[in-house]
Parts: C-alpha cells; sequence; structure tokens
C-alpha cells in the first residue's frame, strides 16, 4: 500500500513538474493569441496598419521565444498577414478632411460671374459707300465694318458691372457648396469613396456651370478638388487575421485552460 502511495504521490509530482515546466510556454502562446486578437480588433476598428503590424510582430515574438517547430506555421500565418497588409494603400482620411475643411472657409471668397450694363445711346458708324473712286479707303473700312457686325457683336460699358445672380441667390449657391464639402468630409470619415467620388464631381460641376472660373482663386480651388479625389478614402481590409484562427486551434490541441 505504501509503495502503492508512494508511485501516486510521484506520479502527481511529475506532473506538478511538467505543469510548471510547460508554464512558459503556454503562457507565451496565451500572450501571443492576445497580441493577434488585439490585431485583429484594431484592424476591424481602427484600420491602423501600423498598430496591427506592431501587435503582430510582438506576438511572432512570443512565439519564436517557444523554439518549437510545430508553431512554424502559425509564424507563417503572422508574417503572410503582416505583407497582405503592407501592400495595401494607406488611408487618407485625416488629410482628405483637413483639406475639405480649410476648403469650407474659402468658400466664401470665391468669385461669381458678373454682367454689365450697355449703353443704349451708342453712335452707330456710317456705313454707306461712297460712289467717289477717290473714297476708296473709307469704302474699304466701311466694307470692314459691315463684315465684323455680321459676325461680332460690340458694346461699350457705360455703368457699373453687377453679379448675374441676386445676392439671396449667391448665398445659397456659396451655402450649398459648403454643404457639399461637409458631404464629402462625412463619406471619408465613413470611407465612402462612392459618396465621397460623387460628391467631389457634383462641386466640380458647380464650380464650372455657376462660378467665374477665369478667376485665379477659383480655379486653384477646383485644381484642389482634383487633387483630393486622387487620395484614398476607402480600403478594401481582410474580414479577419489569418493566424487568430491557427494560434486559437494550437491553444484548443494543447487543452490549455
Amino acid at each position: 500500500a505504501n509503495a502503492q502511495v508512494a508511485a501516486q504521490i510521484a506520479a502527481i509530482e511529475a506532473e506538478v513538474n511538467q505543469s510548471k515546466s510547460a508554464q512558459p510556454n503556454d503562457w507565451s502562446l496565451h500572450e501571443a493569441e492576445f497580441l493577434i486578437r488585439a490585431a485583429n480588433r484594431t484592424l476591424l476598428l481602427d484600420k491602423n496598419k501600423a498598430t496591427v503590424k506592431a501587435l503582430l510582430m510582438d506576438a511572432d515574438k512570443h512565439i519564436a521565444s517557444l523554439n518549437d517547430p510545430q508553431y512554424l506555421p502559425l509564424r507563417a500565418a503572422i508574417r503572410k498577414d503582416i505583407e497582405q497588409l503592407a501592400v495595401l494603400p494607406n488611408l487618407d482620411t485625416d488629410e482628405i478632411i483637413l483639406s475639405l475643411m480649410a476648403l469650407s472657409q474659402q468658400v466664401n471668397l470665391l468669385a461669381l460671374p458678373q454682367k454689365a450694363e450697355y449703353s443704349s445711346n451708342v453712335v452707330e458708324e456710317d456705313k454707306t459707300l461712297s460712289n467717289e473712286v477717290s473714297d476708296w479707303r473709307e469704302n474699304l473700312y466701311k466694307s470692314w465694318l459691315v463684315f465684323r457686325d455680321s459676325f461680332i457683336t460690340v458694346r461699350k460699358v457705360s455703368g457699373p458691372v453687377e453679379p448675374l445672380l441676386s445676392p439671396n441667390q449667391q448665398n445659397n449657391l456659396k451655402q450649398n457648396l459648403a454643404l457639399k464639402l461637409q458631404m464629402a468630409q462625412w463619406a471619408a470619415s465613413q470611407q465612402s469613396a462612392t459618396i465621397y467620388m460623387q460628391t467631389l464631381s457634383d462641386i466640380e460641376t458647380w464650380l464650372n456651370q455657376y462660378f467665374a472660373m477665369e478667376r485665379e482663386e477659383n480655379t486653384n480651388f477646383l485644381n484642389r478638388i482634383n487633387e483630393l479625389k486622387q487620395l484614398n478614402v476607402a480600403v478594401s481590409y481582410p474580414e479577419s487575421l489569418m493566424s487568430l484562427a491557427i494560434v486559437r486551434d494550437k491553444i484548443a490541441q494543447r487543452n490549455l485552460p
């Protein structure tokens, strides 16, 4: 009986010693799983590639410390996750939103087309041709006037230049343009590329249709809108990290608590 008890005690002590020796490995694997899970959550919620990469590299260090060939597939999956993120384009959300906010403050400075009051008492030049041969120079000039007037209308400005739109129409137009810029900001924050691109295209159309695009400030505004269309507002990220499923499978295989 004593021998049997001694054997049982020895077996228990052996299991305890084995558990103690395995504990560092178990802890490293758990720590790696926690880091990969945090990386996956960061990928889904924040889309911060730099943070995801840092978490995955830290997890790989824990796995590497185990020095066990059975974890090479897990390390390969971590590396593949890192490389898959590396080739994705960077989001330009912050730059886009800040630029659109700055452009919103410039809307009131944009110039609108102007119209002119034309004189109603313009003196018409005599275009009647003379029958005298000596008047050939004058007849040639009058013939030119007739030809010119058939293609070109020349009017003299006698009054002040006035806007084509009333003040209320100008205010509504610029307010609507500012709203479009706000909508583009919202689309960028939501990574809605379709709405973002359509909104900027609408802004381009309005600028060309309603504003005086011969003015430098308007041209610069339009050029900046074109530049913003080239920035990345949305990126197709993977739905989940490959390494997350593998590390959880490894933990399940070891029957870790």
